[in-house]
């Protein structure tokens, strides 16, 4: 509970002071808390979650002044967890992923991080045209790998299933703001869609695979 809180006070401070805090400063601590929750596999999960909430807002707030280029390094280093083999990196590197998507997902929602709408609505649309696609992407690797593992799926495998599908499901039903800005009452009616059709921008060929690929993905799916 003290960590949980913790992270929190961090969070708000982060948010408040974010121009105080140095380029280097701000960039060590992300590092500090990305490798404290990797190396401790056993913190609780609600922990866990609550300090990469405030990595996927660093990295967010981040990517105003850097395009994204710190946030593609943390995918490199995600990318490594997903393919280790080992499922306690594995699901951690699911949670770093779920915690930056969903920062990224609700242009309306996530507007307590200090920064205008407008900026929220450029950051989205350039981590749509970039980022989502590497993840899916990876996402897609992962499951193939089940279509083509013969291990036991013991609880920890079908945890790991279950949460890459998560994320895979996140990214298709994923609302694409448009290439012109729309007023923020809008958009939140938009978001507020509980069953979103799949909709890319032209500029985002997100779904691109090799037909044997879609194929082994399908076949997961329908596990």
């Amino acid at each position: 509970m003290v960590l949980f809180e913790a992270a929190g006070l961090l969070k708000d401070s982060l948010i408040r002071e974010w121009n105080q805090v140095s380029e280097q400063d701000l960039k060590s601590l992300r590092t500090y808390l990305l490798n404290y929750v990797v190396q401790r596999t056993t913190l609780s999960a609600y922990v866990r979650e609550r300090i990469l909430q405030v990595v996927a807002i660093m990295v967010k707030r981040g990517s105003v002044e850097d395009l994204g280029a710190d946030r593609g390094q943390i995918l490199n280093d995600v990318e490594q967890l997903v393919i280790s083999g080992d499922s306690n990196q594995q699901m951690i590197a699911c949670s770093v992923l779920a915690a930056i998507m969903q920062e990224y997902s609700s242009s309306v929602k996530s507007s307590d991080v200090g920064l205008r709408w407008e900026i929220h609505f450029r950051v989205k649309r350039q981590f749509e045209g970039t980022d989502l696609k590497r993840i899916f992407h990876f996402i897609v690797q992962a499951l193939r790998a089940f279509g083509t593992d013969d291990r036991q799926m013991n609880r920890e495998t079908c945890l790991l299933l279950s949460r890459l599908l998560a994320i895979a499901e996140s990214v298709l039903s994923w609302f694409f703001v448009p290439t012109t800005m729309l007023p923020k009452r809008l958009i939140g009616v938009f978001e507020a869609d509980q069953n979103p059709s799949l909709r890319p921008g032209s500029s985002v060929n997100l779904f691109v695979c090799d037909e044997i690929g879609t194929m082994k993905c399908i076949n997961v799916l329908k596990m």
